[in-house]
């Protein structure tokens, strides 16, 4: 059967009374972007039309949405495909035949979902699987009708086909999060933590539940389980202001009844803001942390969501608010997932694992572990080797480039690998203290505006280069080749790397 074919059977009769209602709902944004390289390319459509055309690379793509009448299943399959291109996800005219097959399934709900996924003619056909898959993963973080976010959990246990091709693959590998956003979401929660004292109680909440939902892990049956109590500081110097603080944290799945819990250690950006988070709500040691009895799931995911895009610069927030584009929807099981990926990926044990995510078994941590040599691989093949990819995904990394002399308010300045560099940039940061490290934290940061000067930026590059190599032949000599600061350089490098590459492609 034809891809071409599959649109032919989407018809009225597969969404139920409570899927169109719902669809009703959804807001769609008034435009679709694909992210390239080349400003030559046209990649901007009006999603009401019922042809989306693109120039991506002098070829003509088309997404044609004219041979689905109904009007419903329409509008949810264009959402669908806004928010698979919004998430990063490299969509083509090819990519799109596939993925309309998800929407001519007759049982359309989680169950029949899984159900193709398991079929020997979906796992036959890898392009199709992970297309449909997508598709899937898209229906459960919006929690659509019929497929519940609960059911993102179950994802590892869906079977996955084999395939040469390791692009292919690569398709599917969307537990882990990606390096720029995990940078994102570090820094506001460090700039959250300077600024506690004049958040909001609301703010407060917002953002201590995000950051225990992305260093954690946590599911929701586990944040109704924790009491205020649970939170321990363990040690605190006031002079050099450093502190230590932990989490007795409650097995998210138990194969008998225990009240054991696992002890973890927090961030001290994280802690100070659990500290901050107790004294507005009062709450004493045997209180619950999270006093809500019902719909814990959605008022989490509403939480992430809020965050997700309070962090964002205000170019974005604007866009979002004007309909002009949608923020990918993100979930506590995103960030329990990238967890356990990123433990596996760091050469953490089953065992290590499991304790980490609050397992009172280690199925679940075998999963992560065994697709981790292969996830590696191809990590490196897909962020480190395809040109075009490492241009494309992080344009959006830094404001856009300014000229030295156009430029008025403050600049950059600051010392890495041992040498000076100054100038470099200009800062937009609305507040006049910054509490990252200057030219080392600046180009992953949005507020940073970096000059046109290449040689100032090569310069940077040269020094980063060095420290890394330095930290290498260190955690060698050590011992200590799984040392964080190693990962930590990388993902400076590639975002000067970055910086270097927008300037000299004439991108503004």
């Amino acid at each position: 059967m034809s891809t071409e074919s599959y649109s032919s059977v989407i018809n009225e009769s597969i969404l139920s009374h409570e899927q169109v209602v719902f669809i009703e709902e959804l807001k769609l944004p008034k435009h679709v972007i694909i992210q390239t390289d080349s400003r030559f390319d046209s990649v901007i459509s009006d999603t009401a039309e019922d042809k989306w055309r693109f120039i991506i690379g002098a070829e003509k793509e088309v997404f044609n949405f004219t041979d689905i009448f109904d009007l419903s299943m329409k509008k949810l399959i264009k959402f669908c495909i806004v928010s698979l291109i919004n998430s990063g996800r490299a969509l083509r005219g090819t990519n799109f035949n596939l993925i309309k097959h998800a929407f001519s399934f007759n049982d359309f709900s989680y169950k029949g979902f899984k159900d193709a996924l398991c079929s020997t003619e979906l796992l036959g056909k890898p392009e199709m699987y992970f297309a449909v898959k997508g598709v899937l993963r898209v229906l459960c973080r919006l929690n659509f009708p019929r497929f519940s976010v609960e059911n993102l959990d179950d994802f590892l246990l869906i079977p996955t086909p084999n395939s040469d091709n390791p692009f292919i693959k690569y398709q599917d590998l969307e537990n882990a999060l990606p390096s720029s956003l995990k940078c994102l979401i570090a820094r506001s929660i460090v700039s959250a933590s300077k600024n506690r004292m004049i958040l909001s109680s609301n703010e407060i909440t917002d953002f201590t539940l995000f950051g225990l939902s992305y260093y954690t892990g946590m599911r929701s049956i586990q944040f109704a389980k924790i009491t205020a109590g649970d939170f321990k500081q363990d040690t605190s110097n006031d002079k050099s202001g450093l502190y230590r603080y932990c989490l007795n944290m409650p097995y998210a799945k138990q194969t008998k009844i225990t009240n054991n819990k696992v002890k973890v250690a927090l961030p001290a950006e994280l802690g100070l803001l659990v500290d901050e988070y107790i004294k507005r709500g009062k709450l004493k040691p045997e209180d619950r942390f999270i006093p809500v009895d019902e719909n814990l799931v959605n008022f989490l995911n509403n939480i992430l969501q809020r965050v997700l895009l309070i962090i964002q610069p205000k170019e974005v927030q604007e866009k979002v608010a004007k309909d002009e584009i949608i923020l990918p929807k993100l979930t506590t099981y995103d960030f329990r997932h990238n967890v356990g990926h990123s433990l596996a990926l760091a050469g953490a044990s089953a065992d290590e694992i499991a304790y980490m995510l609050g397992h009172s078994s280690l199925i679940a941590a075998t999963y992560y572990i065994s697709a981790t040599p292969e996830l590696a691989m191809l990590k490196s093949k897909a962020l480190g080797d395809n040109p075009v990819w490492k241009n494309m995904v992080n344009l959006l990394l830094t404001g856009y480039s300014v000229e030295n002399t156009a430029w008025s308010k403050r600049t950059v300045s600051g010392s890495l690998g041992g040498e000076l560099h100054i100038k470099i940039g200009g800062c937009e940061r609305p507040d006049e203290q910054c509490h990252l490290a200057k030219v080392r934290s600046c180009y992953g940061c949005f507020y940073f505006r970096p000059f046109t000067d290449l040689n100032k930026h090569y310069s940077v590059l040269r020094a980063v280069n060095k420290e890394l190599i330095d930290t290498l032949e260190v955690s060698e000599m050590s011992g200590n080749v799984r040392n964080p600061a190693i990962e930590i350089l990388a993902n400076l490098k590639g975002e000067v790397q970055m910086v270097i590459n927008r300037i000299e492609g004439g991108f503004k």
